[in-house]
């Protein structure tokens, strides 16, 4: 792992260790955290908490990639969310220059009525616990995340990637000497040094990390 990741890892593991009666607190904690996870990763205008013209709404984070301005909704609950948090973000739209792209990162996950309304409105970006994750324990830049995402769901639709996905192929990931048992039937395990030191614990149900060659990512 890269050691200027070692610090955005123990935050979130503090994050991940809210106790009840703290959600609130740990959301505004996570705007922040995530507009730190997007700056580590070469999106450096990324800002959080923004409040729009008049005050008429808020922002959790704001970026540009390019020439395209983002704008994020993070969530952080205990249940999957509904469609309307996709509605919501969707509705601020209005009040933005054309072109700006909405963000929506809960995670919980979604419900399939969600996820139904994203495949058909796919306006949204929609990441999840597993993006946001990878980005921290720097598997892969929030700058690379945001570009391969759109070139897949430009290519085929819909606003939600898998992470795999967006993992496969990558030229400048993990060497091919990197591998990990797993149950697709790979038995060894060779770390090379030029890539990571050592297998990352990002204390959540996704458990320890690793890229496994020609298969994707793998808990």
């Amino acid at each position: 792992m890269p050691a200027r990741m070692t610090p955005l890892v123990d935050t979130y593991q503090e994050l991940h260790r809210c106790v009840a009666g703290q959600e609130t607190a740990r959301g505004r904690r996570f705007n922040a955290f995530l507009a730190e996870v997007l700056r580590s990763g070469g999106l450096h205008d990324a800002v959080s908490d923004q409040r729009g013209l008049r005050g008429r709404d808020e922002t959790d984070v704001s970026f540009t990639l390019g020439h395209t301005g983002y704008i994020m909704e993070a969530k952080w609950e205990r249940e999957p969310v509904s469609e309307t948090p996709l509605l919501k973000i969707e509705g601020r739209l209005k009040t933005r220059p054309p072109g700006v792209r909405p963000v929506l990162v809960p995670m919980s996950g979604f419900i399939a009525l969600a996820r139904e309304h994203a495949e058909f409105h796919a306006g949204v970006v929609l990441l999840d616990r597993s993006h946001v994750e990878a980005m921290v324990s720097g598997l892969i830049s929030a700058e690379a995340l945001f570009h391969r995402h759109l070139a897949v769901t430009s290519r085929r639709g819909g606003s939600y990637v898998p992470l795999a996905d967006l993992l496969q192929g990558d030229a400048q990931g993990p060497p091919p000497s990197l591998l990990r048992s797993s149950a697709q039937g790979i038995d060894g395990q060779e770390l090379d040094d030029a890539w990571v030191d050592q297998v990352v614990d990002l204390g959540s149900q996704w458990g320890q990390y690793e890229y496994v060659t020609n298969i994707g990512f793998a808990a």
